[in-house]
């Protein structure tokens, strides 16, 4: 498109992030990669010590249906003895079914993927605790993805720097919106995968997220952390 032909503006957020909420990466559990299984072994124990830490009211975001249903089984049995309820996609109810759920439960959980990464809107303290599992990367297997690849390949560009990257920056920034949705909501937002701070990309991940990440590198000061937040 020529740019003589764009108007563009840019308006500055309604909410106050810096108030509003708290933005915390784990560094004690190991990033996504090659031991897939210990990544979701893990990431899901520390799930559910958060889940418990804000008495539910909680929303899980993946990028996997398989990684989500895995989950779904061990956190069932993690937060059945704390009264907490785990509701998940793919289970045979709608979205608008699911997010009602959540919204008038308060102990629940609900764990989505894909179309829940955007356009939910959950206000007030139904939704407190929002956990990210990993950066929203597009699979590499799809026709789009791999035809947008190839022709930035031909035109001598780095597929995963100038599409991949871009795409999952996107798709994060909307994953966090899920869950400041008025200026009187408050919340937290777990973000799992540490390679925002470990890899070079990483930090245009972080200056397009609009609150101030903090590092935890226990999960005894994370829950400490998420408690005194939200109390």
């Amino acid at each position: 498109c020529d740019p003589a032909k764009l108007d563009e503006l840019l308006l500055g957020s309604p909410f106050d992030y810096a108030t509003q909420c708290r933005l915390l990466i784990p560094t004690f559990i190991p990033e996504p990669g090659a031991r897939e299984k210990d990544f979701n072994a893990l990431f899901t124990a520390m799930a559910g010590e958060m889940i418990v830490a804000s008495g539910g009211r909680a929303m899980v975001l993946y990028t996997s249906y398989a990684a989500l249903e895995s989950s779904a089984r061990l956190l069932r049995k993690m937060l059945a003895t704390e009264a907490i309820e785990v509701i998940a996609q793919g289970e045979g109810e709608s979205r608008e079914s699911l997010l009602s759920r959540l919204q008038a439960n308060g102990r629940t959980v609900l764990l989505g993927t894909a179309s829940f990464w955007e356009g939910v809107d959950v206000r007030g303290e139904a939704l407190s605790l929002l956990i990210i599992a990993k950066l929203p990367f597009a699979v590499f297997t799809d026709p789009i993805v791999q035809g947008r690849c190839e022709l930035l390949e031909a035109a001598g560009k780095d597929p995963f720097l100038h599409f991949s990257v871009p795409q999952a920056i996107l798709k994060l920034r909307q994953g966090f919106g899920r869950l400041i949705r008025s200026k009187s909501d408050r919340g937290v937002v777990i973000l799992a995968d540490k390679r925002v701070l470990t890899k070079r990309y990483g930090a245009a991940f972080l200056r397009a997220l609009p609150a101030q990440a903090h590092t935890m590198t226990s999960q005894d000061a994370m829950v400490q952390s998420v408690r005194s937040f939200l109390e």
